[in-house]
């Protein structure tokens, strides 16, 4: 929607601008930036109420920095933006939470630890496998996420139609000949960008999630990736990455405001 990207300039130049989107009744601002040098002068401030106001004017009930579809971030880096934390709470917003967090590992030298492969071999005799995707796994592949996980049915499918050569991009785990979890790399086309990535919930805490894991690690390894990262971790996923070699790269604080009249 143009008028939910507004641009500030200064004697013809941009020195400004905001991003918004939506879904449902919330309306989301993926990114808001002032040039350096025309900060503090009441710009952003002045971009946010306008988008504020036209998301209400279309029946929006509140507003969201970030995280919402097509992200760029995922909130407030709260180390390398600190001063946007004071800017959206004197923008009348409250924060949510600080559970969103981007993760990250290297893979100079990485191998796979041998209770993964044991695990492996304990979850075959239970009727378990593991394979990176093809052609006969597609439509099933689709049909899972559709069913399962919806909000990534959209990321695969667009993966595949840009990367129609690299379906082994995909890492699938089936039971008894079914799909039961997958993760995949290179949504945008970054090698070492891992995820989206899911189990059925029925085959959870089983240590399926966590085969997949490394299995996508070794991908990225063989494909020349010298790093691991994901851009929108937390929460209960946390302690998973962080016991499987990942750490917090950064840390973002998401904030909210009603836009219902008071």
């Amino acid at each position: 929607d143009p008028e939910l990207c507004i641009v500030s300039e200064s004697e013809g130049r941009v020195v400004g601008f905001i991003y918004s989107v939506t879904k449902g009744e919330t309306g989301y601002i993926n990114i808001l930036a002032v040039k350096n040098g025309f900060r503090r002068r009441g710009i952003g401030s002045r971009m946010l109420a306008t988008v504020e106001e036209k998301l209400r004017k279309k029946g929006f009930k509140r507003v969201v920095f970030s995280g919402g579809p097509r992200y760029l971030v995922t909130g407030v880096d709260v180390k390398a933006y600190a001063g946007a934390i004071g800017f959206f709470t004197k923008n009348g917003y409250s924060e949510s939470s600080r559970e969103s967090v981007s993760m990250s590992m290297s893979l100079m030298g990485y191998t796979t630890p041998r209770e993964v492969f044991e695990l492996e071999r304990k979850l075959a005799a239970e009727g378990y496998s593991f394979q990176q995707l093809d052609d006969e796994h597609v439509l099933e592949l689709l049909l899972f996420l559709k069913a399962r996980f919806p909000w990534w049915c959209e990321d695969a499918r667009r993966t595949m139609e840009k990367h129609p050569r690299c379906l082994d991009w995909f890492t699938i785990a089936l039971h008894n000949g079914g799909i039961v979890g997958y993760c995949q790399i290179g949504t945008d086309g970054l090698i070492e960008h891992f995820g989206p990535f899911g189990v059925a919930e029925e085959h959870r805490n089983k240590g399926v999630g966590t085969v997949l894991f490394h299995r996508c690690l070794r991908l990225i390894q063989s494909l020349g990736g010298k790093n691991a990262w994901l851009a929108w971790g937390g929460g209960r996923n946390y302690s998973f990455y962080v016991r499987n070699g990942m750490s917090e790269a950064r840390r973002f604080a998401v904030f909210t405001k009603s836009l219902e009249e008071r």
